[in-house]
């Protein structure tokens, strides 16, 4: 299909330029696209290895280590991570993915943080709003993420996922 595509595009691509940074990490994307996490692995190592500031490269070289399902991978993942952040520190992409990936650890503190600081860069984000208020239920601080779910069902329009799923959410946190 099209990732088969996008993989030999990029592929080609690397025949005639072996240090293209950008065909490694389009070779590496279609490959994580294609649940092929460890393959991708190794291109995205590749592109990161030739633009090391680069944090989208990193943040889905962190993402593609993690889904590879190899065993004790969590330090190198969030370490990744970091890399990303330190190279961009306003790269909203990268805070909602080390987020989730704190979030996904049980970190549930450093998981809002990063929820928080994706939210200042991207006020008006209801995905990014949403996922901080689930965030903020399993932590227990039960009136923060009322309050962001609340806001999502007042904004949000009838028959949109996030305002359905904000609306489930509210009425579940409500009862005892």
């Amino acid at each position: 299909g099209e990732l088969e595509k996008a993989y030999d595009a990029f592929s080609k691509a690397l025949q005639q330029a072996p240090n293209n940074a950008r065909a490694w990490y389009g070779r590496g994307i279609a490959l994580s696209a294609s649940d092929q996490h460890s393959r991708a692995v190794s291109s995205l190592r590749r592109a990161v290895a030739l633009e090391p500031k680069n944090p989208d490269y990193l943040a889905d070289l962190a993402c593609a280590i993690s889904g590879a399902g190899s065993t004790n991978v969590a330090a190198e993942v969030e370490q990744t991570f970091l890399k990303a952040l330190a190279a961009a520190p306003k790269h909203a992409r990268a805070e909602y993915l080390t987020a989730v990936f704190y979030d996904e650890q049980g970190q549930l503190p450093k998981a809002i943080a990063h929820y928080r600081h994706a939210l200042e860069l991207e006020p008006d984000n209801p995905r990014g709003k949403l996922l901080l208020a689930t965030c903020y239920l399993k932590s227990g601080q039960q009136a923060a993420g009322e309050m962001l779910l609340k806001e999502l069902v007042t904004r949000g329009s009838k028959g949109d996922a996030i305002h359905e799923r904000a609306k489930a959410l509210l009425e579940k946190s409500a009862k005892p």
